[in-house]
């Protein structure tokens, strides 16, 4: 069975590491970023889900009691008194998702290209219309639209949008 590990914050690689040495097997699902730090731009893999880990336990023979207790874990995340269960099924998708130990974000600019016409469907510029300039990382879009007879450019998340 799988159980969801709740980590220290941005401790799960410690975590990590210290359930290894324990014996349990860890799955950490990655995806990637854009960092941009000091006129730098890097890559680098990041959690899918910050804060959390996903450990296999067999309850025959391993306890729950030393995850507790490892260094970059909070707790295990639990219904009532019983750690929440994973099905399988959630782990191999993830697993099957994976290229070269990252789960790759769709492409945007396959949805949005750029110039195309777009309505949004969410939020406080619903149903005005607009036109793609470009796409960020984590699902967001650059929209120019026209607002009091002036060409505003806003961040819009890709969910409000639909093409037009």
């Amino acid at each position: 069975m799988w159980v969801a590990v709740c980590t220290q914050p941005n401790r799960e690689m410690l975590a990590i590491d210290n359930l290894r040495r324990q014996g349990y097997e860890i799955y950490c699902p990655m995806l990637e970023k854009t960092r941009r730090h000091a006129r730098k731009t890097d890559i680098v893999k990041r959690p899918l889900f910050p804060g959390y880990v996903f450990v296999s336990l067999d309850r025959m023979t391993q306890g729950i009691r030393s995850i507790h207790s490892t260094f970059g874990v909070r707790h295990l995340v639990k219904f009532g008194d019983s750690p929440a269960e994973l099905p399988q099924k959630f782990i191999t998708e993830l697993k099957s998702r994976e290229i070269n130990g990252v789960i790759p974000s769709p492409p945007l600019e396959k949805d949005f290209p750029h110039g195309s016409n777009v309505i949004i469907k969410d939020g406080i510029f619903k149903d005005l219309m607009a036109t793609v300039l470009s796409c960020q990382p984590q699902g967001r879009l650059i929209v120019l639209m026209d607002l009091l007879k002036r060409s505003v450019r806003i961040s819009v998340p890709a969910e409000y949008l639909e093409r037009a």
